[in-house]
């Protein structure tokens, strides 16, 4: 995720400021870039197209604080290619959410 923070905070600086920390044990919370979670399979595994999304854009897992739910506490996650993220190409992004 380092290598994409200079162009992501270019393009949404005026909006939040991208802190980067290691995050080595938490693989089940909301967060950008790193490792995604899944509650049932990865999508990617079945299905040979979907191959080439390789790279985690975002994760939303459930969250009490803010009363956000997938389903009965499911994650989503929105997979990019690392080709179209370095060109900030947003326009084929796979959406993939599954629940327990």
């Amino acid at each position: 995720m380092k290598k994409f923070t200079g162009e992501i905070e270019k393009t949404i600086k005026p909006y939040i400021k991208i802190k980067l920390k290691e995050q080595k044990t938490m693989t089940w919370e909301s967060k950008l870039g790193g490792y995604p979670a899944f509650t049932q399979c990865d999508p990617r595994y079945y299905d040979k197209n979907l191959e080439r999304f390789n790279t985690l854009l975002l994760q939303l897992d459930c969250e009490d604080e803010c009363d956000l739910m997938f389903g009965d506490a499911g994650v989503a996650n929105f997979f990019i290619n690392e080709e179209d993220l370095k060109k900030l190409d947003f326009t084929k992004v796979l959406y993939n959410w599954d629940c327990r």
